[in-house]
């Protein structure tokens, strides 16, 4: 059910909200004023962008557009998980085409056994594809570009 209501700020005038499930929901949302969820920053009434998920306000610099949707820092890890030796395997495999388990554990240092679960896992994810039935190698993915052009910019601002 959509509910659009003006609320009044003391501060930013009157804010228009949208989407909300009941009253309740939206009077949490709009407590006193408008601030990001990641950074604090007090938002005009054109900067305000809701999470597609836990609903709390981002500014423009913290938010992430994924498939046009959008989501806060937080809800971007939980919906696309990944470390960041996993994330580096996957540039890794960006830079260079593909690797196979052999290559991984000697760059590693792990075993070969662990090279193949971890590559594994993120075939799995989606992040990657294997190809070849005796050498396997695995080759990005769509997803796995885009999860690494979303952590590019999370490992950068930590």
């Amino acid at each position: 059910m959509r509910i659009r209501r003006r609320v009044l700020s003391r501060t930013h005038g009157d804010i228009y909200v949208t989407e909300f499930k009941d009253e309740k929901d939206m009077l949490d949302i709009v407590r006193e004023y408008a601030a990001c969820k990641s950074c604090g920053a007090i938002l005009s009434l054109r900067d305000i962008k809701l999470c597609n998920i836990c609903k709390n306000f981002i500014c423009g610099e913290c938010l992430y557009r994924v498939n046009n949707q959008i989501y806060c820092g937080e809800c971007i890890r939980e919906l696309y998980p990944l470390e960041l030796y996993e994330y580096l395997i996957l540039k890794f495999v960006a830079r260079y085409g593909y690797i196979s388990p052999v290559e991984l554990s000697s760059l590693t240092g792990l075993g070969i056994r662990n090279s193949l679960l971890i590559l594994r896992m993120l075939r799995l994810r989606g992040y990657l594809a294997s190809t070849g039935l005796i050498n396997k190698r695995f080759v990005l993915t769509w997803q796995g570009r885009m999860v690494i052009n979303i952590y590019d910019r999370i490992f950068t601002d930590l």
